[in-house]
């Protein structure tokens, strides 16, 4: 986002946090596990950040407190001596605006590309 005042120029960076509900249909074999399904968001916090001034602004009531996201889901398996591990890859896709004005030139969706790592003994 940018703001113009005077002569002076200044972007601002969101972060904003969820936490996440996920309901998954899937496929699991021992050695590959394929998922899809839904992702209910809430959000937690939300702030902007100014690139110039590096002052934090509270923007929670600019969205919405939930958002529902689309999961595809692909990841696989392996054994190195006795230890197991899985790796996998989540991609979310957003399906509902997130700010909370829906009249806004620009709609705003969630979007994430996450990766899953884990150790079994």
């Amino acid at each position: 986002i940018n703001t113009v005042s005077g002569m002076t120029t200044s972007t601002a960076d969101f972060k904003l946090d969820y936490i996440y509900l996920n309901a998954l249909l899937a496929l699991d074999t021992k050695i590959i596990n394929i998922g899809l399904g839904l992702s209910f968001g809430f959000l937690a916090k939300a702030k902007a950040i100014d690139n110039f001034t590096g002052i934090s602004t509270d923007v929670r009531n600019s969205f919405k407190s939930t958002d529902i996201s689309l999961i595809i889901n692909f990841g696989g398996y392996f054994q190195i001596g006795k230890i197991k591990f899985f790796i996998s890859f989540d991609v979310r896709i957003g399906l509902t605006p997130i700010n909370k004005n829906n009249t806004d030139v620009i709609t705003l969706k969630n979007y994430a590309f996450l990766v899953n790592f884990g150790i079994g003994i």
